[in-house]
């Protein structure tokens, strides 16, 4: 479950389609780092996991929650926890790429009429943030929107 999390956040969502360079120069002992390879097993922040899975299933047709931390925090980590946590329990998960904000919902919406997790890495930096949210409302759901955001 959580390998295929892995597996989809690496093929949509890297740091080099964000034009940001991930600071190796390609695979080595680095590239362990990047969250999506879960080199080591995921533990604690169970206060965390406990919020996340709550606002998950609540009855609300949409809602938008912030995850906000500094570098390195683990944040993209959580995410895809929940994320694997999601599909486990039958729904659907997306991270939202850099450039297609606009069109996610309706992408994600071919695949599933059924609930959906939408993740947005980066979301500090999304110039299309504002308008993606509005096709988020326009949803009959069950959408939710997890924003991903590094402390400015």
């Amino acid at each position: 479950m959580l390998d295929e999390a892995r597996e989809e956040a690496a093929s949509v969502d890297s740091p080099r389609r964000h034009g940001r360079a991930t600071g190796d120069a390609g695979p080595g002992l680095a590239a362990l780092l990047r969250p999506e390879h879960g080199t080591v097993p995921f533990t604690g922040r169970a206060a965390e996991l406990g919020e996340l899975r709550a606002w998950l299933a609540s009855d609300r047709a949409r809602a938008v929650r912030v995850l906000c931390g500094e570098a390195g925090v683990d944040k993209t980590r959580l995410a895809l926890e929940i994320a694997a946590e999601h599909k486990q329990a039958g729904g659907e998960w997306r991270p939202v790429p850099l450039g297609q904000e606009v069109d996610a919902v309706r992408v994600a919406r071919a695949a599933t009429s059924g609930p959906l997790l939408l993740i947005v890495e980066h979301a500090e930096a999304r110039a299309s943030l504002d308008e993606f949210l509005r096709t988020v409302l326009k949803d009959p759901g069950p959408v939710r929107v997890l924003l991903v955001t590094r402390m400015l």
